[in-house]
């Protein structure tokens, strides 16, 4: 079928085509419009009507609006009114209800301030003045209630019941200003009764603190140890002190605070004045007591006593000075922490600390002053050294408590005076050193005191080192100067001073070869303290001069090799004995020779010294290289020459003596006796003297009264000097005593420990007594072994005086028995055989027994070596002990004497000769015990201590 369009032209079929696609769009759009017109009429009918009702339902609201205008709200506006009268009314009511309840109150509350005692009831006191306080502070934030009581009690409040005649009365009579005044008198008397109340709860609780528990709770700086803090009491209950200091502080009363500053100041003031006043016993209780423990503690942690040699010099006042001082600030710190609780407002307690320290601190700067003002040049700058470290560490806070404080402290001129003084004590003690001109040397060439003392100095500026280049060198000193160097520089300037005095000193000796000992002891003395690492020289040193060391050891060396010149005449006798052949007669007179010469030499020097025990063997083995080959060789060439030749020549046989032997005399001869010590401990109050009984097994002197002694060891050494610290030593172990000290073994659980230890190892008497008072010892006498014993001991005798007589814990092992003797009494036993007491205690106590105790030290006998000669009598029955400066005593090689055995004629006692002797029984050994002494010569009678003996009987 063709299209209606098949036959026509191109544009037209696209014009008709076109034309009808619009027409179909139209015919297809027509219904949809249609029926939205139709929707859009429905929407547009809908919307009238809603316009309509929206119309009329807001009529409606403006027709209520008006409603509620004309009708509510004048209704509201009353109520508002009705509820404000209601509060008013309310308010009212209160106020009647506390007006009658503090009306109630008031005769009570009156009554109870004016009458009550706040000791009995703290608490109810303090509630009843908070009653008071809280009336007088309502009454007068509402004075306007007075008009309004008046005005509405008649015609509002006739329904509570209560009459308003009354009401009235009560307001009247409450909001009156004089009642107001009354009250608040009655309230400022209650204030002052508790203010009062205050004073007496701080005195009742204030005690003074226990002065030895507050020196234990300082450390080896005088610091308070924080975990010793809590045992130093000064009150003894805070309760009642903080509940009324806290309440009153709550109400801005302070006045209560000035009785706080008074009280605990005084308080304070006391203590410290107690530890001045006593300060010798509290500071020998803290040696006892904590020196102990510090130094365990120091050698637990590596730790020496480096202060050893540096705390031998007795500080006296200056250490007074340094434990006030401590002590002071360990109570002000222990004062800070009360004071936290009871007074906590900062301002109110930092005001309270300025009243309250100002006494003790004036009391302890003022105090110090004085001390460095009398300070004693003597002793020099050692003991102002600990005090200026402690002031010098403290100072900053020191200032401001003086400065702060409500008195006139003058602590920064005491701390320039200190400075200064302390400053030139330096310089004099580099200048006298320099200029000693003395002429005293220890007799057998020991250390001299000016070494040990300017070593001790060393090691006192070494452990203050801070302290004196800080303080001191570095006050003086140029500007720009390196202060590392000002110690090491002074150091030097000393050491150089001290060896031109020895070298000096070394001069006076007589025999080149104590001369050399005397300077070889010295420089030994201070190579060892160089080389001492506790005592911190060196390194000090060093850093001035590295080659320090090697010089001393260069010196002794060279005092070695000059001594060694002593030995030359011995030497000599036997440099030809390969050149003798077998010539008798020149081995004999070589051998004779040799012998005299040896004997000399030895004979010569038994008096001499060598401190050092190892210094000693290097020298005996010098000598002994020197010596004993070409006496060997001697030896042989005689022992050549056949054995009765051998015999004739040693007065031996040749069974009985071999060259070897006869090397091994030699070398005894050599070697010194033991050094040992006794110490003779006499009671200042009674008198009485200290002696110890030894037990029946005892190999020397079974059962015989003896002073508390024994043998000298190494470790002395190490604590000073060795005989002196032996006597001390030994006085422990034998008694637990340690002189100067409050405590013993027999009262301290850590003495008795250290006691039984140090019988066992020496080594433990450092930490019993790190800083042994050897300058309290006397030096007595000395006494030597007689030759007929086989084991000789040099004895020092030293003598010591003590409070009372201590609680002695006795050495059972080495003694029976101990008891605190009369010497007069116990001389008298001795006479009469009831005790046994060797010839020199008979000697030392007949001396004490007529010496008053204020004089012994003048009678020490420091010349002379009491080594008795034994000289038997014919039948036996007695022997004579000769002593020096009697007409039997054989000065030449005077210890080596053999016993004799003399005629009755020549033993007795002659009154017109010579006499120095002890006399006594053989059975019972040293009963019957005589002395003698009289018409000595001068060299003895002036060198001796002269007392009464038997010989006043033979006039």
């Amino acid at each position: 079928m063709q299209r209606w369009d098949e036959g026509a032209p191109a544009s037209e079929r696209g014009k008709a085509t076109e034309n009808g696609s619009n027409d179909v769009i139209k015919v297809r759009r027509r219904p949809k419009e249609e029926e939205w017109l139709k929707n859009f009429k429905a929407n547009t009918k809908k919307s009238e009507q809603l316009r309509e009702a929206i119309e009329s339902i807001t009529d409606r609201f403006q027709a209520r609006l008006v409603s509620l205008q004309e009708n509510v709200l004048p209704m509201h506006e009353v109520n508002g009114r009705l509820q404000i009268k209601q509060k008013n009314i309310q308010r009212l009511i209160k106020t009647i209800d506390t007006t009658i309840q503090f009306y109630g109150r008031t005769n009570e509350l009156e009554s109870s301030i004016r009458d009550g005692n706040p000791s009995h009831d703290l608490e109810g006191y303090l509630e009843n003045m908070e009653c008071l306080q809280q009336a007088i502070q309502f009454f007068e934030s509402h004075p306007n209630y007075q008009n309004q009581t008046e005005n509405m009690f008649r015609k509002k409040l006739w329904c509570l019941g209560v009459s308003s005649e009354f009401l009235l009365r009560t307001a009247q009579h409450y909001y009156s200003v004089d009642n107001l005044l009354f009250q608040k008198l009655n309230l400022e008397n209650g204030y002052n009764v508790l203010e009062s109340e205050y004073r007496s709860i701080v005195q009742k609780n204030t005690i003074q603190a226990d002065s030895s528990v507050l020196i234990e709770s300082l450390d080896d700086q005088y610091e308070l140890m924080g975990s010793r803090a809590k045992d130093i009491k000064t009150v003894r209950d805070m309760t009642a002190l903080t509940r009324l200091g806290v309440w009153l502080l709550e109400r801005e009363r302070t006045r209560f605070l000035t009785h706080y500053a008074k009280i605990r100041g005084d308080n304070m003031m006391r203590t410290v004045s107690a530890i001045a006043q006593n300060h010798a016993t509290l500071h020998a209780k803290m040696n006892s007591r904590t020196g102990a423990i510090k130094n365990v503690l120091k050698k637990a942690t590596g730790r020496g006593e480096k202060e050893k040699r540096a705390a031998d010099v007795d500080g006296g006042e200056a250490d007074s000075a340094l434990l006030m001082a401590g002590c002071l600030l360990a109570l002000l710190e222990v004062e800070e922490a009360i004071m936290v609780k009871t007074i906590p407002d900062t301002a109110r307690r930092a005001q309270v600390f300025r009243e309250l320290v100002a006494n003790p601190l004036s009391y302890v700067v003022r105090h110090t002053q004085r001390v460095v003002q009398e300070s004693d040049s003597e002793k020099g700058v050692v003991p102002l050294l600990p005090l200026l470290r402690f002031l010098s560490a403290h100072q900053t806070r020191l200032h401001n408590l003086a400065t702060n404080s409500m008195a006139d402290i003058p602590f920064e001129a005491m701390m320039r005076q200190l400075r200064v003084k302390a400053s030139s004590y330096i310089n004099e003690h580099v200048e006298k050193l320099k200029n000693d001109n003395s002429k005293f040397v220890p007799l057998d060439g020991n250390v001299h005191p000016i070494t040990v003392t300017t070593v001790g100095f060393l090691v006192a500026l070494t452990v203050h080192r801070h302290t004196v280049t800080q303080q001191l060198l570095l006050m003086t000193a140029p500007h720009g100067t390196n202060s590392a160097l000002l110690l090491p520089k002074l150091f030097a300037r000393i050491l150089s001073a001290l060896g031109m005095t020895l070298k000096k000193k070394s001069e006076i000796y007589d025999y080149p070869a104590l001369s050399n000992l005397f300077l070889l002891n010295n420089y030994n003395y201070i190579a060892k303290a160089l080389e001492d690492d506790e005592d911190g020289l060196l390194p000090v040193i060093n850093e001035q001069n590295t080659q320090i060391l090697s010089f001393y050891h260069g010196e002794i060396e060279q005092c070695i090799g000059h001594y060694m010149r002593s030995w030359h005449p011995c030497i000599a006798t036997l440099q030809g004995v390969q050149r003798v052949m077998d010539d008798k007669n020149m081995i004999k007179n070589m051998l004779t020779n040799f012998t005299r010469e040896f004997d000399q030499t030895v004979a010569q020097q038994r008096d001499y010294c060598i401190a050092d025990l190892k210094l000693r063997a290097v020298v005996c083995e010098h000598v002994k290289k020197a010596l004993v080959p070409i006496y060997v060789s001697l030896l042989q060439r005689v022992e050549s020459c056949g054995e009765q030749f051998f015999s004739k020549c040693l007065c031996k046989k040749p069974r009985e003596l071999t060259p070897e032997k006869s090397t091994e005399a030699v070398s005894r001869k050599m070697v010194a006796w033991k050094a040992a010590s006794s110490i003779i401990v006499v009671s200042r109050s009674t008198g009485r003297v200290l002696v110890m009984q030894r037990g029946a097994g005892a190999k020397f002197m079974p059962n015989a009264l003896v002073f508390p002694g024994g043998v000298a060891t190494p470790s002395d050494e190490k604590l000073g000097p060795p005989t002196k610290i032996a006597a001390l030593r030994e006085l422990f172990e034998e008694t637990g005593l340690i002189i100067d000290h409050h405590e013993s073994a027999a009262t301290s659980e850590e003495l008795m420990e250290l006691q039984e230890k140090t019988k066992d190892d020496p080594e433990y008497f450092k930490l019993a007594c790190s800083t042994p008072p050897v300058d309290r010892l006397i030096e007595w006498n000395t006494w030597l072994t007689p030759s007929s014993y086989k084991q000789r001991y040099m004895t020092s005798f030293f003598l010591v005086q003590t409070d009372g007589e201590p609680e002695v814990r006795m050495c059972e092992k080495e003694m029976s028995h101990y008891l605190w003797a009369d010497p007069k009494e116990c001389l008298r036993k001795a006479s009469t055989g009831e005790v046994i007491l060797p010839p020199p205690q008979v000697y030392e106590l007949s001396r004490i027994s007529q010496t008053p105790c204020e004089k012994l030290h003048l009678h020490g006998n420091t010349t002379h070596v009491l080594c008795p000669q034994h000289v038997s009598w014919p039948d036996e029955q007695k022997i004579t002990n000769v002593l020096p400066g009697d007409h039997l005593y054989i000065t030449e090689d005077k210890f080596n004497q053999p016993p004799r055995k003399l005629p009755l004629e020549e033993i007795q006692v002659d009154p017109h000769k010579p006499t120095h002797r002890a006399e006594y029984k053989v059975k019972p050994l040293y009963s019957m015990c005589k002395l003698y002494m009289h018409n000595l010569a001068p060299e003895y009678r002036n060198s001796f201590h002269q007392f009464e003996t038997q010989s006043k009987q033979l006039a």
